[in-house]
């Protein structure tokens, strides 16, 4: 049910209400009309008779009649061009006169208003009628007129003040036409219809019965009454004497018929005939005959209650709802918005809900003490908002409206015709039912003039001090009513500036805007354009020229004219003073020259003023000089001497001065080979401000000048080492050698290990600012041309040999490169300066002509000029600098080239060299290191102190193995081989394959005994020796080359003469000839003696067994010398207890022949 209510409330129309009829009133209607609100406005009447009756169903003509506003009924009108009935049965009333016809009785009742009394009007309320001839008779029937164009069996009209009854008796068996006056009986004409005390003729009940006298009754008992208002009027109608047949009296084609018209019947046409302009509220018919007190309380029942109504209505308010237009011209701003509440105009509606009930006296059921109905919200306003009087605002639908009172706001600014609607129904005050349907409301608003709307603005374009184009408002705003905007007022004027007239070509200053113009309320009347000047304070504008903010207020007023609320326009003022700077393109400056630098600026404002030029930051890596005092550096603060003077279209600018610290420069900005110099070089650059020469303090905002300064090539500087640096003249076997013993005694601090043949120049310096924008020329060479150089490997390739290589004609260079950096005699070639340092840092040179002096030379070329050894100008592909002939820088290095003798090698880490050198050290690097030195020696002693008692333990295990190897093989490995020198013959003839079977046992035997002492740790470099000795000559053994040897070859004892080279001796070649053969042919020098292995040997042999012991005093002959035929060096053997040692001994030495 509540979903039904909504959607019908959603299509704007209630849902009909199931109205209680009449009550009190008596029951067993055959047809009961009671012409309720909701079937009157469908136009149908339904059948409302309780039980099952006939479903005869009535419809009006909704053209000629009409609903009865706040009553249930219908009112017909006058309308003589109405020929027929205005409201009729759908269909013949045949089903009502077959129940009739089994009563033989009948009633009918009306509730009736008539209209006003005229006379000689005949108007036709009820009939039952034919408006053509019936081809089938039964009975008798009247006929409209003498022709019997109609036809007739009862009817009730009006005759002015009285109302007439007629109907068809049974007088006449139809044999032909019956007319009115023969046929048709007319009861008594003079019932008078009731008046009020004015005479006026009211509302009143009819009732009518029909039927027939008893039995043994006569005819004239018939039971034919009628009654006004519930009273029998017999005294006024005549029963005449007849009994109620209808089954002879009533056609069943016939159809009820109301409001109808004789017209229908008559031709021509008069006035006479029209339909009947009364009010019908109920129509009742029963089958029976109603006894007097059942019309009495027919009467009392009345109608039912009737439903009250609502008459749609439209209702004019002004825009806003103002209740007095332009009642708030005083208050503008109350235009510009939605009024309160409180303001708006209400309007009633009462007049527009009416119920009969309670408010038409002459209604049957009229009651002045019944409550009045109510009224509610059926719909809201599509765009405004609906209010109770009270200002409470109405948001839903089913509100009641209180006391019928509504305010209405609508949308802002809106006006016209039907801007606006909303819905209401009522409510029956006594029953609560609601009225048929929603009612619309249309809302009409009249247009008010509105004020003007001035707009508040904050602009975002800045003043600029002086420029006009920036320094003129329009005074912004709108007018709703499209009336147009005239002109506008000052309120209140700017503080740090004044307001002027623009003239009409909307870009001229006229006159100024003061207050002695002001009216009555302080406003100054202007045009719709202003023009604003600053005279406020230049001096301290901020980082980005702000000086400061402005505003001024301002109103609007338009034809009316109506002047608007106040506005505000406020705004950021700006220095118009600004620097310029031009490009670094411009100019350019000099490399550590003083050079031109120009200022530019500008002052936008229409004065044109004079510019100087502050200095606001300084240059990086320059000072700034003014052209006055190019001795004393601009500092930040400065202002330039000179004026910048506008000649009529632009400013021409002020020169300064750059000088740039040394050696920087910024251009170019690549190098030789285009790549970027040093990742990239900012230009150098400062920052100044333009400011008004008569008023220094007014400035601009500061601006960053770039500053060029190009490249002046500067020399390549070049330091070596001081002093001489010496070298050892090795031959190829002396570093093998050394490379041997340097293996075996796993040291490699020793001395003879740390001896230099190859110098690698570690204090060669070159130091050169021109960031690679040009390459230079590196030579290298000496002075005798006995060494070679090499390049680190490592750095190898950022040496040029390549393009260098030939002569290029095409460029004027004549030199070429040379070497390749690996054992060259001398190279020349290309690299950038800034791979200089690991170009020649480290580079190693070496030469192998003993006791010699050379001076080697590094030369660096840098700049143009082919005939001096740098490149030629054509060469040089970096365009940017400036290159003013060649620099050559040079610096020479003296190397002494000395004899390798493993016995002199003085150790080449000595710091000093002679005490001397040291003593020219600070005396704190004296102390540091004196102190150092005694701390190492005490970790010394007692780390030897240590190992001592750890070697004393050992010693002792390691000479027991050295005697039991001494006992077992040498004695055996000796006599052997005294034997087999004294046969002197080859291997095989020394006793063949035994001897060497002894001899290996022997050795064996040996080698397991020195094995041993070698693992106890003591003795070990000499018992390694020893057995590689042994090893030594158990290989001559197997070649025979002992026996091949045999007698010849002696042994060279320590004190012969050739001390140093006893091989050379046994060779017969001069000490040259063997150097060279050495150098070339190592092959070629003759083989030294069996015993001390072969020349070829990389690494040192170990001490062969000692030979056979001579019988000499062991005095003489306590050492015995032999020479290493892998090193060349000596090694000495004691002949009492067997001990080797590479050092000279001391102790009880005594050279042998």
């Amino acid at each position: 049910m509540q979903a039904l209510l909504l959607l019908t409330l959603c299509l704007g129309v209630l849902p009909e209400v199931v109205r209680a009829g009449r009550s009190g009133a008596t029951t067993g209607e055959v047809l009961l009309y009671e012409f309720a609100q909701s079937q009157c406005a469908s136009g149908e009447f339904t059948n409302g008779a309780a039980g099952s009756h006939p479903a005869l169903t009535l419809t009006r003509d909704t053209s000629l009649t009409s609903c009865i506003t706040g009553a249930v009924g219908v009112s017909s009108s006058e309308e003589t061009s109405n020929v027929g009935p205005n409201v009729r049965s759908a269909t013949s009333w045949s089903d009502v006169l077959d129940k009739l016809k089994i009563s033989n009785e009948m009633t009918i009742e009306m509730w009736i208003k008539p209209f006003d009394a005229t006379a000689g009007l005949y108007e036709e309320i009820f009939t039952i009628a034919s408006e053509s001839y019936v081809s089938s008779w039964n009975g008798n029937h009247c006929s409209t007129n003498d022709s019997g164009n109609g036809w007739y069996d009862l009817k009730v009209e009006q005759d002015n003040s009285k109302l007439l009854v007629k109907w068809a008796g049974q007088t006449v068996t139809k044999t032909s036409f019956i007319t009115q006056t023969s046929a048709c009986k007319e009861f008594n004409s003079n019932i008078n219809i009731p008046t009020d005390g004015d005479g006026n003729l009211v509302p009143f009940h009819f009732a009518m019965t029909f039927g027939q006298a008893a039995a043994g009754q006569d005819a004239s008992q018939g039971l034919q009454k009628v009654y006004i208002n519930g009273a029998d009027v017999a005294g006024e109608f005549d029963l005449s004497n007849q009994n109620f047949t209808p089954n002879d009296s009533f056609h069943a084609d016939y159809h009820l018929d109301f409001f109808s018209s004789e017209f229908l019947h008559h031709t021509p046409v008069t006035d006479n005939f029209r339909p009947w302009p009364g009010n019908l509220y109920l129509f009742a018919m029963y089958d029976k005959v109603l006894t007097p007190s059942e019309v009495v309380a027919n009467y009392n029942a009345k109608l039912g209650n009737s439903l009250p109504t609502v008459t749609a209505t439209t209702i004019t308010i002004n825009e806003e709802a103002e209740v007095s237009s332009g009642g708030h011209y005083p208050n503008p701003d109350w235009y510009g918005s939605a009024p309160p509440v409180s303001d708006l105009a209400s309007f009633d509606l009462t007049s527009q809900v009416s119920d009969a009930d309670v408010d038409t006296v002459d209604y049957p059921n009229y009651d002045g003490s019944a409550a009045a109905p109510t009224l509610w919200v059926g719909s809201l306003p599509g765009f405004g908002n609906l209010y109770q009087n009270d200002g409470t605002e109405i948001t839903a639908t089913d509100t009641l409206i209180a006391s019928n009172n509504l305010k209405f706001r609508p949308v802002l600014n809106s006006n016209g015709a039907s801007v606006d609607t909303f819905q209401v129904y009522a409510k029956d005050g006594t029953t609560s039912e609601p009225s048929v349907g929603l009612t619309t409301i249309t809302m009409d608003v009249t247009a008010v003039n509105d004020p003007p709307i001035p707009t508040n603005e904050v602009r975002e374009a800045a003043v600029l001090v002086g420029v006009l184009t920036t320094s003129i408002f329009d005074l912004a705003g709108s007018d709703v009513d499209d009336v147009g905007l005239t002109g506008g007022y000052i309120s209140a004027f700017p503080e740090h500036g004044e307001l002027y007239a623009i003239e009409s070509d909307g870009t001229t200053f006229g006159a100024q805007y003061t207050s002695a113009t002001a009216d009555s309320e302080g406003d100054v009347q202007v045009g719709l354009k202003v023009g604003y000047k600053f005279t406020g304070d230049e001096s301290a504008p901020s980082a980005t020229g702000f000086l400061t903010n402005d505003q001024f207020t301002f109103k609007l007023y338009d034809a009316a004219p109506t002047k608007s609320k106040t506005a505000t326009t406020s705004f950021e003022v700006f220095t118009s003073l600004e620097a310029t700077p031009v490009s670094a393109d411009t100019f350019s400056c000099t490399e550590e020259e003083l050079s031109d630098v120009v200022l530019k600026g500008n002052d936008q404002s229409t004065e044109n003023r004079n510019l100087r030029y502050r200095i606001d930051s300084l240059p990086s890596h320059g000072q700034l000089f003014d052209p006055v005092d190019t001795t004393t550096p601009l500092a930040i603060g400065d202002i330039v001497t000179a004026e910048d003077v506008h000649d009529g279209s632009a400013y021409s600018g002020v020169t300064i001065k750059y000088k740039g610290e040394a050696d920087y420069f910024n251009y170019p900005t690549v190098m030789y080979n285009t790549s970027t110099v040093n990742g990239g070089i900012a230009l150098e650059s400062f920052t100044y401000n333009a400011v008004v020469a008569s008023a220094t303090s007014a400035k601009s905002l500061p601006a960053t000048q770039q500053i060029k300064v190009v490249n002046v090539n500067d020399e390549t500087e070049l330091t070596g080492p001081s002093g001489e640096i010496a070298i050892y003249a090795l031959n190829a076997p002396q570093r093998a050698a050394r490379t041997e013993f340097c293996a075996i005694e796993a040291n490699a601090e020793h001395v003879r290990c740390t001896t230099n043949e190859v110098a690698q120049i570690t204090s060669v310096y070159a130091n050169e600012v021109d960031k690679d924008v040009d390459r230079v020329v590196v030579h290298i060479y000496t002075d005798k041309q006995n060494g070679r150089f090499s390049l680190n490997n490592d750095v190898l390739g950022l040496a040029d040999f390549v393009s260098c290589n030939i002569p290029k004609i095409s460029t004027g260079r004549t030199w070429t490169c040379k070497g390749d950096g690996s054992s060259d005699a001398e190279m020349k070639f290309l690299a950038q300066p800034s791979d200089l340092n690991r170009l020649l840092h480290g580079f190693e040179y070496e030469n192998f002509v003993q006791d010699s002096w050379e001076n080697i030379t590094i030369v660096v070329y840098d700049g143009i000029g082919n005939d001096e050894g740098c490149q030629p100008e054509a060469e040089h592909t970096n365009a940017g600098s400036i290159r003013s002939g060649c620099f050559i820088t040079n610096v020479t290095i003296t190397m002494r080239v000395t004899e390798y003798d493993p016995e002199s090698v003085t150790d080449p880490t000595d710091v000093c060299g002679w005490l001397p050198n040291c003593m020219q050290l600070p005396y704190q690097v004296m102390l540091g290191m004196f102190g150092a030195v005694l701390i190492m020696l005490c970790c010394i002693c007692s780390c030897i102190k240590r190992k001592c008692r750890r070697r004393s333990a050992r010693k002792k295990e390691a000479r027991e193995a050295k005697k039991k190897a001494k006992l077992e093989m040498p004695e055996i490995a000796g006599r052997d081989l005294e034997e087999g020198v004294r046969d002197n013959r080859g291997g095989g003839a020394l006793h063949g394959n035994g001897f060497k079977d002894i001899a290996s046992k022997g050795l064996g035997m040996a080698e397991g005994g020195l094995n041993k002492a070698k693992k106890t740790g003591l003795g070990g470099p000499a018992v390694g020796i020893a057995l590689k000795g042994v090893k030594m000559a158990e290989k001559k053994l197997n070649s025979g080359g002992a026996a091949r040897r045999g007698s010849k070859e002696t042994l060279i004892p320590s004190n012969s003469p050739s001390k140093k080279n006893p091989i050379r001796q046994q060779s017969g070649m001069s000490e040259k000839d063997e150097e060279v053969a050495k150098l070339t042919d190592p092959d070629a020098l003759p083989p030294p003696p069996a015993l001390l292995g072969p020349p070829s040997s990389p690494k040192r042999s170990k001490p062969p067994p000692p030979p056979l012991k001579k019988k000499t005093s062991s005095k003489i002959l306590a050492w015995l010398g032999y020479r290493d035929s892998g090193t060349g060096e000596m090694y000495y053997e004691n002949t009492e207890d067997g001990r080797v040692t590479w050092t000279e001994p001391k102790e009880g030495f005594k050279p042998q022949d």
